[in-house]
């Protein structure tokens, strides 16, 4: 019994975190911010693994759409972003019309202080592109 209810606890203080931390992905306002399964253990002050089981298999209903819990855990960059906000941000540089070069919008994104290579640059447009 009290098994289950830790349990619950940790998935209760689990999905109160990610909306904390995904807020403005779940209010349609932005992309997924990076967040890891490790960082969520060291906040709950449990181990990685025990996180991993909890979230496993679960599911959680949001304004924009029914996503497993583990699609909020996102990756984090060199620079700690994600890879959606990455993306993000090459859609608000590519939206303004240029035709920009992939030199080019790393030199934007590095204004912004996203540093990536050319090469991930190629790689995100093609993304883009298809959709």
């Amino acid at each position: 019994r009290e098994i289950l209810q830790m349990r619950r606890r940790i998935l209760r203080k689990s999905a109160e975190l990610l909306v904390e931390r995904q807020k403005e992905f779940l209010l349609g306002k932005g992309p997924l911010r990076a967040l890891n399964l490790g960082e969520l253990a060291q906040e709950l002050n449990v181990s990685l693994s025990t996180v991993s089981r909890v979230v496993s298999n679960k599911y959680v209903k949001t304004p924009v759409g029914v996503y497993p819990l583990r699609f909020f855990f996102q990756r984090r960059t060199k620079d700690g972003l994600s890879k959606e906000e990455i993306l993000h941000a090459m859609k608000e540089i590519l939206a303004e019309g240029k035709s920009l070069s992939d030199a080019k919008i790393c030199e934007f994104l590095r204004e912004r202080g996203i540093n990536i290579a050319r090469r991930t640059v190629c790689k995100y447009r093609r993304m883009l592109e298809r959709g």
